[in-house]
């Protein structure tokens, strides 16, 4: 977290629960940048994050130098994916593999 752009979809009355859910006081952005400042090379940046922002850390990933490995998908029971996990390499050669999904069973 957090998964959502502020503005973007219901936003909790409860402030921290909005902090989470909600960029409120820092972006999706914002962390793979000071991660990519703070990573050794090789370092590892992991994050998890609903499946419609997939392309956007993607695409900063690499913008920043993290090269994304890593990626696997979380299932719920009927097989629809609802997060992503991603895992990136400071300075790393692309290549990526993607792993079988995960199901979640509770939901």
């Amino acid at each position: 977290p957090p998964y959502k752009k502020q503005g973007s979809g219901e936003s909790s009355e409860n402030d921290k629960i909005a902090m989470c859910k909600h960029e409120i006081t820092i972006t999706q952005d914002e962390i793979i940048e000071i991660a990519s400042k703070k990573l050794q090379p090789n370092g590892r940046l992991c994050m998890c994050q609903k499946v419609e922002r997939l392309v956007e850390i993607i695409t900063k990933m690499i913008e920043c130098k993290i090269q994304p490995k890593t990626i696997q998908f979380v299932v719920n029971t009927k097989g629809n994916p609802y997060l992503v996990l991603i895992e990136g390499v400071k300075h790393a050669k692309p290549q990526l593999k993607v792993l079988p999904n995960f199901v979640n069973e509770g939901v």
